[in-house]
């Protein structure tokens, strides 16, 4: 029926149709509801009619939307602004029972609360920038949700809500500043969740709360830069960047898969955003007090490269080793000589990467200096070039595979030739 819908030409009659696609569905999830609160059952129907509103939406994407109500505003029939975008439509229809499920006691029930959050997704996803006024009223309940709850799924959705929102901001000026505003509420209240929750506990207990934090971080970095590197949280109003990024980094000293992909990846872009972000306005006026700020540091930044390189050498899963190769690479070529004295040192620790297992005093010397362009050529004995970023990564990888005993000493000395 979704599919039906998406069929129709005028966006009109789309909205209306959404509309009643969406009424019986809400009315069967509201008689569910009632049911398990009298019953006390689990409400497994009720997460069922929520993941099959989320299902129906992701079809009413409507690409020739904007086109259509121009059309319809040229023929006199609507003004463009006034025509309601399908998607959005059926969210608005949802959403007087959606806000009951967004408080207690349905939204401390994961599979409501992941099934609710999956309905907003698709329909920000589908609206976009049509979504810019009812944006709000989800980031609301779902930084609500998260803070009392830690659902990963209301991370997830903050991230696709920021993908949705900001990828198409594009000559929305006016709806701009309003957004930056309610997104760095809502991200500044679940890094404050966050972090409480993953300093009081092991970050392996709450793994896939990390894992979600680092992927909405790296969304708002890549779609919403300014909320990313200007959010505050917390009473001494710290840089939720900075908080996050530190979270990253301990989440490397673990072996939690998702989450040291997630983290790597999230560290990988902030210290090189890439060339066209490096350039934006937003990039330059706040890099060097937030992100610049975390990696020079002689605390965290130190911290950053003696734990990539432990990671890598000891403990962190076989998959991202290339991915902390590179970001190790990165380092170096983004902030320069202080990155390879904090590699000599963490090097130089004889029990380098464990006290129960240390690499070989061979091994450590020779890649600290392959690592920081010390090397001389095993041939001629002359200094030799600096390696490019691709070869530098083979060699750290290589490195790594000497410390976990699975390569020997000697597979350095082809990077030496």
């Amino acid at each position: 029926l979704a599919r039906v819908v998406a069929a129709v030409s005028d966006p009109r009659e789309a909205a209306s149709c959404a509309k009643r696609l969406t009424a019986p569905i809400m009315a069967r999830a509201a008689r569910h509801a009632e049911r398990a609160k009298a019953t006390g059952e689990l409400p497994s129907a009720l997460s069922a009619e929520l993941k099959l509103l989320a299902s129906a939406v992701r079809f009413l994407e409507f690409p020739g939307f904007d086109a259509a109500a121009r059309r319809l505003a040229t023929n006199g029939a609507s003004t463009s602004s006034s025509i309601e975008h399908p998607a959005l439509a059926a969210l608005q229809e949802a959403w007087p029972t959606l806000s009951l499920f967004n408080d207690e006691p349905w939204r401390s029930v994961p599979a409501v609360a992941d099934a609710t959050s999956a309905v907003y997704q698709k329909a920000l996803l589908c609206a976009k920038d049509k979504s810019f006024a009812f944006a709000p009223h989800v980031l609301e309940a779902l930084a609500a949700t998260f803070a009392a709850h830690r659902h990963p799924s209301c991370l997830d959705a903050l991230g696709t809500a920021a993908e949705a929102c900001f990828a198409s901001l594009s000559g929305h000026e006016a709806a701009s500043e309003r957004l930056h505003a309610v997104f760095g509420e809502a991200f500044a209240s679940c890094v404050d969740a966050a972090a409480a929750t993953l300093s009081a506990n092991a970050i392996e207990d709450a793994a896939d709360v990390a894992r979600a934090l680092f992927e909405c971080a790296h969304k708002l970095a890549t779609f919403a830069p300014f909320v990313f590197l200007n959010a505050t949280h917390g009473e001494d109003r710290r840089l939720a960047c900075h908080t996050v990024l530190s979270v990253a980094v301990a989440a490397l000293q673990t072996r939690e898969r998702d989450a040291v992909r997630a983290a790597t990846a999230l560290l990988s872009m902030a210290a090189a955003p890439g060339d066209a972000a490096s350039r934006s306005e937003t990039w330059r006026a706040a890099r060097a007090r937030s992100v610049d700020a975390f990696f020079v540091s002689a605390t965290t930044g130190e911290a950053v490269v003696s734990s990539v390189l432990r990671a890598g050498a000891d403990h962190a899963p076989r998959h991202v080793l290339r991915p902390l190769a590179q970001f190790l690479f990165v380092l170096r070529a983004t902030y320069g000589g202080v990155v390879d004295e904090w590699i000599a040192k963490t090097l130089g620790d004889a029990s380098f990467p464990d006290a129960n297992a240390p690499a070989s005093a061979f091994a450590r010397e020779a890649f600290s200096v392959l690592a920081t362009d010390r090397a001389v050529s095993l041939n001629d004995g002359v200094p030799r070039a600096p390696l490019d970023a691709r070869r530098w990564a083979a060699a750290c990888v290589d490195f790594f595979m000497i410390c976990r005993r699975e390569l020997g000493d000697d597979a350095l000395v082809a990077h030496q030739m």
